[in-house]
């Protein structure tokens, strides 16, 4: 634009419009360092549950050929924290937690406890304690590797 043949110059960048573009962009640099930091998080989680999807893979091959195949002989349960493998309980052991009345948490720790084949005890420990409604679940696999079905343990 020009008066009288001269150009007019720009008036300078007024002192509020430079401390908001400052701000803006300060921002705009946490925001981004925030999403990359996420990104890593995501990354980290991601490879985690690739090596304890491995771990699991690996621990119910192992098992299938130490004790027979999954459903059969041993069951695999998915819970949050990672894979449990139970084996049948022995003969006594099935029939002692079968004549109860009525089926608690504790004889279900009791029946499911030594039929644990994965994860190590320590582990296996933090998962029950981390989801304890598991002893459940845990008691019916075993039930029903058994040839107990789950129906008739839930009428217990």
């Amino acid at each position: 634009m020009t008066t009288n043949g001269t150009d007019i110059l720009p008036k300078e960048e007024s002192e509020t419009a430079r401390r908001l573009r400052e701000v803006r962009a300060r921002r705009a640099a946490v925001d981004e360092a925030r999403a990359a930091a996420e990104a890593e998080r995501e990354l980290e989680v991601t490879l985690e549950r690739e090596e304890r999807a491995l771990t699991d893979a690996e621990a119910l091959a192992k098992a299938e050929a130490e004790y027979g195949p999954e459903g059969r002989k041993i069951r695999a349960l998915e819970t949050p924290m990672g894979l449990i493998i139970v084996k049948r309980a022995g003969n006594a052991a099935f029939r002692r937690f079968m004549d109860l009345p009525k089926a608690t948490v504790d004889e279900a720790e009791r029946l499911v406890r030594p039929c644990r084949v994965y994860p190590s005890s320590s582990e296996f420990d933090k998962i029950v304690d981390e989801y304890p409604a598991l002893w459940l679940r845990l008691a019916g696999a075993v039930t029903k590797l058994a040839g107990f079905k789950a129906e008739e343990l839930s009428e217990k």
